[in-house]
C-alpha cells in the first residue's frame, strides 16, 4: 500500500503510524521486523525532507507523513525498550536525528510535527538513560526545539511534552 499509486496519499501517514503501533503491541518481539520497518521508514524520511513544499495541500501532506513516521518511531523506540531491546535502535539513531534536524529547520513544520518530534526526543533519551547517545542529544538544535516547545502557553501538550522531553535529554547526557 505504501508504494501504490492507486491508494489516496492521505492513508499513507496512517500506515507508517501503525509500525509504531505494532511494535507496543508485540515489544521485543517486533526484532524480527525491525530492518524491513527501518527501511520503509528511512524511504519515507527520505521523500519527505526531499518534497519540495510549493503549496499548501503538498506541506500539509508533507506534515502528516512527518507526524507518522515520528509516531512509528515512538512506538518501536518504546516497544523495544520495554522489553529490554532498546540497544537494537542504536545504529539508527544518527539517521533517525539527521532527518529530525532536516525537520526542525523547516519553516513550514506544523505544531503536530513539533510535538511528536519533542515526544520521540523525549523517548531515545529515556531508553538510553545511561549515556549511550550522550553525544547525539548534545547537539544545539535539539535544545533550540525543547526550548521551542517550552515557550508554548501553561497547559499547552506541546509545553508539557518538552518540560518531559528536557529531564529525558538531561538525564542521557550526563
Amino acid at each position: 500500500d505504501l508504494e501504490s499509486d492507486v491508494l489516496h496519499r492521505d492513508v499513507k501517514p496512517g500506515i507508517l503510524s501503525c509500525f509504531g503501533d505494532i511494535a507496543l503491541a508485540i515489544g521485543g518481539r517486533f526484532e524480527s521486523y525491525l530492518e524491513v520497518s527501518f527501511g520503509v521508514l528511512m524511504s519515507a524520511c527520505n521523500l519527505s525532507a526531499n518534497t519540495q513544499a510549493s503549496d499548501y495541500d503538498t506541506i500539509d501532506y508533507n506534515n502528516q507523513l512527518r507526524v507518522g513516521i515520528f509516531e512509528a518511531f515512538v512506538g518501536i523506540v518504546q516497544g523495544l525498550k520495554s522489553d529490554g531491546k532498546a540497544q537494537l535502535i542504536l545504529p539508527q539513531v544518527q539517521n533517525i536525528l539527521n532527518f529530525m534536524s532536516v525537520v526542525y529547520s523547516d519553516q513550514t513544520r506544523s505544531e503536530d510535527v513539533t510535538k511528536a518530534m519533542i515526544g520521540l526526543l523525549g523517548d531515545l533519551a529515556d531508553a538510553f538513560a545511561n549515556g549511550g547517545i550522550r553525544d547525539y542529544v548534545r547537539a544545539d538544535w535539539i535544545q533550540e526545539l525543547i526550548k521551542e516547545g517550552r515557550a508554548n502557553p501553561r497547559g499547552s501538550s506541546i509545553r508539557e511534552v518538552s518540560r518531559w522531553a528536557r529531564e529525558m535529554v538531561k538525564r542521557a547526557s550526563a
